[in-house]
């Protein structure tokens, strides 16, 4: 790596900002760290006049000393710093003997010495949140052409030429030590060669309130548009179903799939329009058309008619009864089904595998009530009844899947450009699927999204966005990450996308 061919910005800073360090500190990051991606190494210039403190080293206007600064946008943990400065001087030292004949040595923590009195120094500072490293800045200072020295420091400090009669290269030394600099930071993984994986979650049934979308709507084009288009598309105001309707018109399932939906699709254009894109796309029943949108299989124009009718279908062409769905906390996959299978003369099955300590149970509203009192006396550590109105995800909705495949008939779909997961296996479709027969089948089959979230987590997804009202998703990724280092981000609102889209820039 040339010098020249640094991925490096010039700050292009004097030796005024270094009489008191803590402000040259607080002036690089205020400036850099909301606007560089994390990653990112800036190099300082050399500084060639002036007098001031660097890396504990003194300088006066020898436009050879060399001076030079780092600032590190990083998201490690501390103990991946442990030893740099040591590395640091060690580098400078190898690199002045094998290029100039200099024997130089290092005196802890972070002085470079020859007989006692100091030649060079490094300066390390770094920005914590919790056991994080977010912004690291490290300084670099060594006397190279110096031979006088004020007489309060002439007793203690020293130069190359005054000891070696030497001149060093400024431009071919730092060339030298970014080059075994950079390497040192990958190896530490300070800095990540690899790419951030961002995967998109677009939630489904449930998560709805009044108001939700609003903010963004009155604030951006791109979200009006949506649902203008949704409006022209389904004869139906969502804008003011989801912002100023009544709960019980938002609730009915033809609405409340129509207006999260939009609400997702107005959010995702917005992030299109800020270049941020999903590596992968998964989405919560409803919200995998969603995420087809934003793997590209599927237009905002066939997204909206094909929820709108599936809505309708599966508000309409429920069989007679009272249904409900109940969320169940801390029993596994095997003690749901025992609990479904002792809730006698009624229908309770599995809907939702959304973790693998929380499943959905679907079916009749007094089944799921005496599932509930089963599912407690089991161990279960919460049950809490849903805010939906159908078996769904259940073999009494075939009439809506049938009514479903004639609509889908009527879609082209597209191919992929990003990889979406199916609720119906949690597995990523493929070329070979029939989307059309997997949509249809979807809404009679339990969704598997724990794996979902599995296969992601799997696939090197290391950054979450939940798109859509709710925290949901969010808390089920969460709860199944383990011990793997992850970014889980939420947009609900204006607040929450516009720090996605600074902090996904910054990444």
């Amino acid at each position: 790596m040339q010098l020249t061919g640094l991925n490096t910005k010039i700050l292009g800073r004097n030796a005024s900002y270094y009489q008191e360090i803590d402000s040259t500190q607080s002036e690089i990051w205020r400036q850099y760290e909301k606007e560089i991606p994390n990653g990112t190494l800036i190099m300082a210039d050399r500084q060639t006049k002036g007098q001031g403190t660097h890396g504990r080293v003194w300088h006066t206007d020898e436009p050879n000393n060399i001076a030079f600064s780092f600032f590190i946008k990083t998201n490690c943990k501390i103990e991946k710093t442990e030893g740099l400065t040591i590395e640091i001087a060690k580098s400078i030292v190898e690199i002045m003997k094998e290029k100039y004949g200099v024997l130089l040595n290092i005196k802890e923590p972070n002085d470079i010495v020859y007989k006692g009195k100091k030649i060079g120094g490094i300066l390390t500072q770094s920005k914590l949140i919790g056991n994080k490293i977010m912004c690291l800045v490290i300084g670099i200072g060594i006397n190279t052409m110096q031979e006088e020295f004020a007489e309060e420091i002439k007793e203690i400090a020293t130069s190359i030429k005054k000891e070696f009669q030497v001149e060093v290269n400024s431009k071919e030394f730092i060339t030298e030590f970014c080059n075994r600099f950079e390497k040192e930071l990958y190896k530490r993984e300070i800095l990540k060669e690899k790419i951030m994986k961002i995967g998109f979650l677009f939630p489904g049934q449930g998560t709805q309130k009044i108001g939700m979308g609003k903010d963004i709507y009155e604030k951006y084009e791109e979200a009006r548009k949506i649902y203008d288009l949704a409006k022209e598309l389904t004869g139906v105001d969502i804008a003011h179903i989801s912002f100023e309707g009544e709960e019980e018109v938002l609730n009915e399932t033809k609405n409340t799939q129509s207006a999260i939906l939009t609400m997702s699709l107005a959010i995702l254009e917005i992030l299109k329009k800020n270049n941020i894109k999903a590596q992968m796309s998964a989405g919560l029943s409803l919200g995998e058309y969603a995420a087809l949108v934003s793997g590209g299989a599927l237009t905002n124009e066939n997204a909206i008619k094909l929820i709108q009718k599936r809505g309708e279908y599966m508000q309409n062409l429920l069989p007679e009864g009272n249904w409900k769905m109940a969320a169940i906390f801390g029993l596994s996959e095997e003690q749901i089904l025992e609990v479904c299978d002792k809730v006698k003369g009624k229908f309770v099955v599995p809907a939702n595998f959304n973790t693998t300590e929380q499943i959905v149970i679907s079916g009749e509203e007094e089944g799921i009530i005496e599932a509930e009192k089963i599912a407690k006396e089991t161990g279960a550590k919460k049950v809490r009844i849903l805010n939906t109105a159908g078996p769904f995800h259940t073999e009494k909705l075939q009439k809506s899947s049938e009514a479903l495949r004639t609509e889908l008939e009527k879609v082209e779909f597209n191919a992929f450009d990003s990889q979406v997961i199916k609720n119906l296996d949690g597995e990523p479709y493929s070329e070979q699927d029939d989307i059309k027969e997997i949509l249809a089948k979807h809404i009679v089959n339990p969704v598997r999204f724990s794996k979902t979230i599995e296969t992601m987590l799997k696939s090197g997804i290391d950054t979450f966005v939940e798109i859509g009202p709710g925290k949901t998703l969010s808390g089920f990724v969460k709860r199944e990450k383990q011990d793997r280092e992850v970014n889980i981000l939420n947009i609900y609102d204006v607040k929450t996308l516009e720090e996605t889209i600074s902090l996904l820039k910054s990444l």
